[in-house]
């Protein structure tokens, strides 16, 4: 298994978890396709800056949603491939060590850090 299959199954793993976070959530079928193409951050972030009203059958606020969509990105796709990356990088001669890898696994640690801060501060902010 080469480590781009191992990045790819993790990806899709997570993108599976957010379509289901969101039909188990009762968000309809929109946001569940949009968790299945990588678009349901993007979406939640978007009904919350808007404060969109809920869908009919949703069993969470739209606040919840968001923090619980940023949790799944961070547990599900960030942190794993942050291991994965750093293993490949440790697994890599230090001749034949990129600084493409290096910046990888950096935006890598950005991404868990910005996720962090990001669902902290929007809990804080729920009523």
């Amino acid at each position: 298994v080469t480590v781009a299959t191992l990045m790819a199954a993790v990806l899709a793993f997570s993108l599976v978890v957010q379509a289901f976070a969101g039909h188990a959530g009762g968000q309809g079928k929109a946001l569940t396709l949009a968790g299945l193409f990588g678009m349901k951050p993007a979406a939640e972030t978007v009904r919350d800056l808007l404060d969109a009203a809920p869908f009919p059958n949703q069993t969470l606020p739209n606040e919840i949603m968001l923090a619980l969509t940023r949790i799944v990105e961070l547990v599900f796709e960030s942190s794993p491939e942050t291991v994965i990356q750093t293993v490949a990088l440790l697994a890599t001669p230090a001749a034949e060590q990129s600084t493409l890898q290096y910046a990888s696994l950096l935006s890598s640690i950005a991404a868990i850090g910005a996720l962090t801060t990001l669902g902290d501060r929007d809990l804080d902010t729920v009523p």
